[in-house]
């Protein structure tokens, strides 16, 4: 918003201004937000927790990758959980999720160790071999931005069938009828036989958009062009925080390429000629 007030007030102090203003705003509503949904959380799992699960998801990936690391931290802190992480979250990791890793003994390890046990161990691993680290989590953000295969990771859902849970005390019926089969196999055709369940498609589209609006930069097409922006930035960071593939993670960067090509529809012939226009 700053960068495209500025092209049309001709000045960056008002641009700067409004840019300002928006922002303070973007995190007052986002704070408030938070606190309205927090009324209605039950604590769990908590952000400590979650912490905790992310950093051993990726000690268990590092250990599965090279046998011969030392988990000295826990080894000294929790042997009870150096236990455990060799002898079962090793066996069981996959880049594909962190579910698999999920036990009993896991649970109540999450919830009994302190998170600084799990954050001195993460850190020493990581300090020490940082290109393993590097490594695992390539392989991670690998399956949540293009897996190969999609099927795993949930692309799309129809019916009703929530596994195994209890339903009693909830407005919840098992269903799976004929209209359901045909959404079903009508998804299955766009997945196993075009490739329109492809972030990487979609990332390239936004791309290929966001060349041609950096190269004219009017004042909407500097709007469109940061959204491409924040997208690949948003996507980045699951880089670091990914413990699961799940295609609906990453549908922010199908959205923003859909949103983006629409609006090079719209004026492609001016997006397309070789004068400058913007700033």
């Amino acid at each position: 918003l700053a960068l495209a007030v500025r092209h049309l007030a001709g000045n960056w102090r008002t641009g700067a201004a409004y840019g300002a203003g928006v922002l303070a705003l973007t995190v007052g509503l986002a704070l408030a937000g938070n606190a309205a949904l927090q009324l209605r959380w039950d604590g769990v799992p908590s952000s400590e927790q979650q912490f905790k699960v992310l950093r051993l998801y990726d000690i268990s990936g590092m250990l599965r990758r090279d046998p011969r690391l030392e988990i000295s931290v826990m080894d000294r802190e929790a042997p009870g959980l150096a236990h455990l992480v060799r002898t079962w979250t090793v066996k069981v990791w996959t880049p594909v999720k962190n579910d698999t890793m999920e036990s009993p003994a896991i649970d109540d390890a999450i919830t009994t160790v302190p998170a600084s046990v799990y954050a001195k161990q993460w850190r020493a691993l990581v300090g020490e071999r940082p290109g393993l680290y590097l490594k695992v989590r390539a392989e991670l953000f690998r399956w949540v931005f293009q897996p190969p295969d999609v099927g795993l990771c949930h692309p799309f859902h129809v019916g009703n069938q929530p596994g195994e849970e209890p339903l009693e005390g909830y407005v919840i019926v098992r269903r799976m009828d004929a209209h359901d089969l045909a959404l079903k196999h009508y998804g299955e055709f766009f997945l196993w036989h075009t490739p329109v369940f492809s972030h990487a498609l979609f990332a390239l589209l936004g791309l290929g958009a966001l060349v041609l609006l950096i190269r004219r930069r009017e004042p909407g097409d500097i709007v469109m062009a940061s959204l491409i922006v924040a997208d690949f930035v948003f996507t980045a960071t699951f880089f670091v925080i990914s413990i699961a593939c799940d295609y609906r993670y990453l549908f922010l960067i199908d959205l923003t390429a859909l949103a983006s090509a629409l609006y090079v529809a719209a004026d492609w012939r001016g997006l397309l000629q070789t004068q400058k226009r913007g700033p």
